[in-house]
């Protein structure tokens, strides 16, 4: 089977419902740090403290407890700075901010970024995440965490892992969940109906097409 058949559009219904959702359960983590957006393509918005939607656009920003949803053709840049680098969620997505502290020491801050991916899909760049840091992305059925280099996080459970390294771990409904570790080159994918492959060109070609593709900045 075609895995790039599983990433198919959905409803712009469908993921407002998810985002409602979402904001009833969400307990804010506080203000921590302010994550800048550098781009939007079409129509996106978001959701602060349970409050109602407001459009949102380049120049502004997002923390934690924070919920941002796009529609349909539509892609957002949160910029988290280094190490976890840029993070592009795709049209008809919905993440929620969970977490974005870094803890200050005498030595280096501790950076510790939670983000849930209810529905939709997103794709980023990581320089480098060190040990004493976190950078995992949360989907309905796992938890996928990042350590560097370009990736692309499905909310059903489909990772592709351009280059870099990324631990993650499916969680079926039914079945024996799964963890693997990923390092790439060569490119990797994991599909819970296939399993951990090396991916097909057709595959990284778009994944790399999504993370160079530029976004409007104002």
């Amino acid at each position: 089977m075609n895995v790039l058949l599983h990433w198919s559009r959905r409803s712009w219904g469908t993921v407002f419902v998810f985002s409602i959702l979402t904001v009833a359960r969400l307990l804010a983590d506080g203000p921590g740090i302010q994550v800048p957006v550098t781009g939007v393509l079409g129509r996106a918005q978001y959701s602060r403290a349970n409050g109602p939607f407001t459009p949102l656009g380049p120049g502004m920003s997002v923390r934690a407890g924070d919920v941002v949803q796009t529609a349909n053709d539509s892609a957002v840049d949160l910029n988290f700075g280094s190490p976890a680098g840029l993070v592009r969620i795709t049209e008809n997505s919905v993440l929620v901010l969970e977490k974005v502290t870094r803890a200050e020491t005498n030595q280096s801050g501790g950076l510790e970024i939670k983000l849930n991916l209810n529905s939709g899909e997103l794709v980023g760049f990581a320089k480098g995440v060190a040990e004493e840091s976190r950078f995992e992305i949360k989907t309905p059925v796992g938890l996928n965490r990042i350590v560097e280099g370009r990736y692309r996080v499905d909310s059903r459970g489909y990772f592709v892992l351009v280059e870099g390294k990324a631990l993650i771990a499916y969680v079926p409904v039914t079945g024996e969940p799964q963890a693997h570790t990923l390092t790439a080159p060569k490119a990797v994918y994991f599909s819970p109906i296939e399993g951990l492959n090396f991916a097909p060109k057709e595959l990284e070609r778009e994944v790399t097409k999504q993370l160079r593709a530029k976004l409007p900045r104002k």
